[in-house]
């Protein structure tokens, strides 16, 4: 009932966002809800028969993990090979642009691959380490503290948006690769939380419930600083002629991420001596493997933040006075 209730008022919140965002900029724009207009002389049968190819191949890949990996390593590969085709014969400012989307479209990989273990891992962590009791009442579902983070998001999105806009009116707002870098950087210290929760755990294994609320607010307010500038970020550095297949390798670089994550969270699954799985698993048996697999996901993610810091000079200065790029 608590999931039901924490939905429906975060849905009512969202609705009166976007009433309260209408009402000021003086109500709908005038063609709102018209049909959009109809594209003259282009054919949909390619459209069509992609679909008819894609479904299958996309059940496949649901089913089977591993030719899902297969297929994104092939697609993702000649995605790769496309666009660094496409830079190479581009003349200087856009190949050099889209040098810098390429380059952030592998740390939004790393990101998001890392971030995505909220509802796998650390899912399970809260399960079956984390203390859920609320006070002498029952135990709060694992699932429930899936809702810190939307939570954290209308708690900080206005404060970040409102921080940038100062920043910006100062003339110090970071760039769009220091950006991904403080994302990548606040992602290893929620990593961090975690595995320092896991190390301070009771001797039967029971991690405090602010560890793992301290980890999701730290991954928030990095996902803060990459989700909201990723798509603007591809849109602004792409050459016009092929802005949509780039578009196409972000998701491409997001799907794959996804496959990393689930290939993360097998790391911590514990098994018997003889190899088999445990179906239920002691707290005590899991808690440091769940801190192991936390620790060096967070060095991974500090590492990642600091090569992000290191190239950011670079980065800004290919992307050739783009908004951000002189921050």
């Amino acid at each position: 009932q608590l999931a039901v209730n924490s939905f429906v008022a975060l849905s009512l919140a969202a609705a009166a966002a976007i009433a309260a965002t209408a009402l000021g900029r003086g109500g709908l724009p005038a063609d709102a809800g018209r049909a959009p207009a109809a594209a003259s002389g282009r054919s949909e049968a390619p459209v069509a028969a992609g679909v008819v190819v894609a479904l299958p191949l996309v059940a496949l890949c649901v089913q089977r993990s591993a030719v899902a990996g297969v297929v994104l390593a092939l697609f993702g590969g000649a995605a790769l090979a496309f666009l660094l085709f496409e830079a190479l014969r581009s003349e200087r400012v856009e190949r050099e642009r889209l040098f810098v989307a390429l380059v952030l479209m592998f740390f939004s990989m790393l990101f998001w691959a890392f971030f995505e273990q909220a509802g796998s891992s650390i899912n399970n962590f809260t399960d079956r380490n984390v203390d859920r009791a609320l006070g002498a009442g029952p135990l709060i579902p694992a699932s429930t503290f899936q809702a810190a983070n939307p939570i954290f998001i209308l708690l900080f999105g206005l404060v970040f948006t409102a921080l940038w806009s100062w920043l910006a009116a100062r003339r110090a707002e970071p760039s769009t690769p220091v950006k991904f870098a403080v994302g990548l950087l606040q992602l290893g210290l929620g990593f961090g939380a975690l595995w320092l929760g896991a190390e301070t755990a009771d001797a039967h294994g029971i991690v405090g419930v602010e560890w793992l609320l301290l980890g999701y607010l730290l991954h928030t307010t990095g996902e803060l600083c990459v989700s909201p500038v990723g798509l603007s970020m591809v849109t602004r550095l792409s050459p016009a002629r092929i802005v949509s297949t780039v578009m196409g390798g972000w998701f491409m670089a997001t799907a794959f991420s996804q496959y990393l994550a689930g290939l993360i969270a097998q790391l911590t699954g514990v098994h018997s001596e003889d190899g088999a799985a445990q179906v239920v698993p002691e707290p005590s048996a899991t808690v440091h493997l769940y801190g192991d697999v936390f620790g060096q996901i967070a060095v991974s993610a500090v590492v990642a933040a600091l090569f992000c810091f290191a190239l950011s000079p670079l980065l800004v200065r290919w992307m050739h006075g783009e908004p951000d790029a002189e921050s």
